[in-house]
């Protein structure tokens, strides 16, 4: 996944800012150096199903506004409970939040994550009565019909070790900050391809988030295209 989820938009994350000064003098100067860290973080996910079915049907005015929306809520999700949104790709959203001190717990990422997918279904709702999410579609010669895309957003969580540094993004030499690891990987995974959607984590992410967080244990997860296996739960709620 490598720099395809990097993002110089880390400036606040007080975690993230040796990465984040780097950054800044090396756009400057054109010379990025090896400043950078591997650090231990929970990396969140978001992705809209259906929604490259929603783009051959809706128009792009639409599709625009469906993601100007979209884009909002998760930048306030994330940031009302103390992460940093690292990256936006099509439908798709990165954001990252420090790991707990050690001995302790937190709830930060699966606030977030909750908020986010509680707050998306109500837009959701408000888009259906707005039309904003039902194209017209031929059911048969002459009898045009409406049909609704049943869109719906997973959200996955990981946690474990990611280098995070500056890296050159494009011909003209600029400098961005870049998120690389396999719990990049795995996030992603978790959000595209559990069914249905809602909000997962692994094991790993599971063991720091606290015991007040409701969770189903599903088992084994392997993520497409990896040989490791991770094991899968689905966050329902907070007690």
């Amino acid at each position: 996944m490598g720099n395809r989820y990097g993002h110089a938009g880390v400036q606040q994350y007080s975690g993230l800012d040796a990465a984040a000064s780097a950054v800044g003098r090396q756009t400057q100067t054109g010379n990025p150096d090896d400043s950078g860290s591997a650090q231990s973080l929970f990396v969140l996910f978001a992705d809209i199903r259906q929604f490259s079915r929603l783009t051959e049907q809706v128009s792009l005015q639409v599709l625009h506004s469906f993601l100007s929306n979209y884009f909002q809520l998760f930048t306030t999700s994330v940031e009302k409970h103390g992460g940093q949104v690292n990256k936006f790709l099509g439908d798709g959203a990165l954001a990252l939040f420090q790991a707990p001190l050690a001995g302790e717990k937190t709830l930060a990422p699966v606030r977030a994550a909750l908020h986010l997918h509680a707050q998306f279904m109500r837009l959701h709702t408000c888009w259906l009565t707005q039309g904003m999410t039902q194209a017209r579609v031929q059911t048969a010669p002459g009898e045009p019909a409406v049909q609704v895309v049943q869109v719906d957003l997973g959200v996955g969580i990981s946690y474990g070790e990611v280098f995070l540094g500056p890296i050159i993004a494009g011909a003209n030499g600029s400098v961005d900050v870049t998120v690389i690891g396999q719990a990049v990987n795995v996030a992603q995974r978790l959000a595209t391809d559990c069914n249905p959607g809602g909000v997962y984590c692994t094991g790993a992410a599971r063991q720091l988030l606290g015991s007040t967080v409701q969770v189903q244990s599903l088992g084994c997860f392997q993520p497409k295209g990896m040989a490791s296996t991770q094991s899968l739960f689905q966050l329902l709620a907070l007690e």
